[in-house]
């Protein structure tokens, strides 16, 4: 057996330990980032979460699947939050994006961290920039050819008044 396949048959996944418990055991997906965590749901749509501090942002990886025994359950304190992230990620996914964490800056209001899957790219907007987030405003970015970056250097996105990109760089977020 090879030491690293990216389609592992069942059989060679099933030869490690920890390629056993993941057929064998319960495992949640990474959904979102919030407050220095990587969120996971499970199937059964319970959360999950491990440490990820800010400084190792670039690490985030969505869609990462995790065994839940290796995962803290989320308690209540970030449900609001968590409620929020959804409601917008509902939008986001109209356009072909995922919403992954909110990024405040000062008081005011949040800047929108996105993720394209199929790009493997990050994008932040503000508010009212999120709010214009349309399948054709997704096909703009595309046509841009985003370079494939990581969660803490995300392509800071600017849309005029009628949804069209009038400029993306890269922003840092820590």
């Amino acid at each position: 057996m090879e030491l690293f396949t990216l389609n592992p048959t069942k059989e060679d996944a099933m030869s490690t330990e920890r390629g056993y418990r993941f057929m064998t055991e319960p495992v949640a997906e990474c959904r979102f980032y919030l407050n220095e965590m990587s969120i996971y749901q499970a199937d059964d749509g319970s959360y999950y979460y491990h440490n990820h501090p800010r400084s190792e942002m670039f690490c985030y990886a969505p869609h990462q699947p995790e065994l839940v025994s290796d995962l803290i359950p989320l308690g209540s304190s970030c449900s609001e939050q968590l409620t929020i992230l959804e409601g917008h990620n509902a939008q986001a996914e109209q356009s072909d994006f995922e919403l992954v964490t909110l990024h405040f800056v000062d008081d005011g209001d949040p800047m929108f961290v996105l993720y394209h899957p199929e790009q493997q790219t990050y994008f932040i907007m503000s508010k009212p920039n999120f709010l214009k987030l349309t399948p054709d405003v997704a096909k703009q970015l595309m046509t841009l050819d985003p370079a494939v970056n990581l969660l803490d250097k995300p392509h800071l996105v600017h849309l005029d008044e009628n949804g069209k990109v009038t400029s993306m760089e890269v922003y840092k977020l820590c």
